[in-house]
Protein backbone atom coordinates (compact mmCIF):
# COMPACT_ATOMS: atom_id res chain seq x y z
CA UNK A 1 0.00 0.00 0.00
CA UNK A 2 1.06 3.64 -0.71
CA UNK A 3 1.95 6.52 1.76
CA UNK A 4 -1.28 7.12 4.13
CA UNK A 5 -3.65 4.09 2.92
CA UNK A 6 -5.17 2.42 5.78
CA UNK A 7 -6.44 -1.50 5.27
CA UNK A 8 -9.47 -2.25 5.36
CA UNK A 9 -9.60 -6.43 4.60
CA UNK A 10 -7.72 -9.12 3.05
CA UNK A 11 -9.43 -11.41 0.64
CA UNK A 12 -7.77 -14.47 -1.11
CA UNK A 13 -9.24 -16.05 -4.62
CA UNK A 14 -6.80 -18.95 -5.50
CA UNK A 15 -2.96 -17.98 -5.15
CA UNK A 16 -3.95 -13.95 -5.18
CA UNK A 17 -4.69 -11.95 -2.42
CA UNK A 18 -6.84 -8.78 -2.69
CA UNK A 19 -6.31 -5.74 -0.56
CA UNK A 20 -8.45 -3.21 0.13
CA UNK A 21 -7.07 -0.40 1.42
CA UNK A 22 -9.35 2.54 2.18
CA UNK A 23 -9.12 3.46 -1.65
CA UNK A 24 -8.04 1.51 -5.09
CA UNK A 25 -7.44 -2.50 -4.63
CA UNK A 26 -4.38 -4.24 -5.44
CA UNK A 27 -4.09 -7.52 -6.82
CA UNK A 28 -0.60 -9.82 -5.49
CA UNK A 29 0.43 -12.86 -5.40
CA UNK A 30 0.64 -14.43 -1.64
CA UNK A 31 -0.81 -16.99 0.56
CA UNK A 32 -3.80 -15.37 2.90
CA UNK A 33 -1.91 -17.37 5.94
CA UNK A 34 1.24 -15.46 4.76
CA UNK A 35 0.27 -12.25 4.53
CA UNK A 36 -1.44 -12.66 8.14
CA UNK A 37 1.51 -13.42 9.46
CA UNK A 38 2.51 -9.32 8.99
CA UNK A 39 -0.40 -8.31 10.28
CA UNK A 40 -1.43 -7.06 13.83
CA UNK A 41 -3.35 -9.15 15.32
CA UNK A 42 -4.86 -6.43 17.53
CA UNK A 43 -6.70 -5.06 14.63
CA UNK A 44 -7.77 -7.51 12.46
CA UNK A 45 -8.75 -10.89 12.53
CA UNK A 46 -9.55 -14.16 10.01
CA UNK A 47 -13.23 -14.26 9.80
CA UNK A 48 -13.53 -16.65 6.97
CA UNK A 49 -10.97 -18.87 4.93
CA UNK A 50 -10.90 -16.05 2.25
CA UNK A 51 -11.34 -13.13 4.69
CA UNK A 52 -9.35 -10.81 6.99
CA UNK A 53 -11.07 -7.80 8.39
CA UNK A 54 -9.36 -4.95 10.68
CA UNK A 55 -11.50 -3.56 13.18
CA UNK A 56 -11.90 0.03 11.45
CA UNK A 57 -13.56 -1.60 8.55
CA UNK A 58 -16.46 -3.41 10.00
CA UNK A 59 -19.38 -0.35 10.24
CA UNK A 60 -21.93 -3.16 11.74
CA UNK A 61 -23.05 -6.45 12.17
CA UNK A 62 -26.14 -8.64 10.92
CA UNK A 63 -26.66 -11.89 12.47
CA UNK A 64 -29.23 -13.39 10.81
CA UNK A 65 -31.05 -16.71 12.02
CA UNK A 66 -27.22 -19.53 12.09
CA UNK A 67 -25.63 -16.72 9.92
CA UNK A 68 -23.15 -13.41 10.72
CA UNK A 69 -22.32 -10.81 8.32
CA UNK A 70 -19.68 -7.68 8.75
CA UNK A 71 -21.24 -5.28 6.79
CA UNK A 72 -18.15 -2.90 6.23
CA UNK A 73 -17.30 0.82 5.63
CA UNK A 74 -16.52 0.62 1.94
CA UNK A 75 -20.34 -1.29 1.54
CA UNK A 76 -18.65 -5.18 1.34
CA UNK A 77 -20.76 -7.54 3.41
CA UNK A 78 -18.35 -10.29 4.36
CA UNK A 79 -19.67 -13.38 5.98
CA UNK A 80 -18.71 -14.58 9.25
CA UNK A 81 -17.40 -18.73 8.99
CA UNK A 82 -19.06 -20.88 11.63
CA UNK A 83 -15.01 -21.89 12.16
CA UNK A 84 -14.44 -18.08 13.28
CA UNK A 85 -17.61 -17.39 14.81
CA UNK A 86 -16.44 -18.40 18.32
CA UNK A 87 -12.99 -16.12 17.66
CA UNK A 88 -14.96 -13.55 16.68
CA UNK A 89 -17.52 -13.34 19.62
CA UNK A 90 -14.35 -13.28 21.83
CA UNK A 91 -12.28 -11.20 20.77
CA UNK A 92 -11.81 -7.91 22.71
CA UNK A 93 -12.98 -5.57 20.04
CA UNK A 94 -15.90 -7.00 19.03
CA UNK A 95 -17.56 -6.80 22.62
Amino acid sequence: MTGGAKLLRLNSQDHYLQVFPDSGTRTIVMRLSDASQHLSLSHCMQVHRSHWVTLSAVKNVEQCKNYVFFHLVDVNKIPVSRKYLKQVCNAEWFK
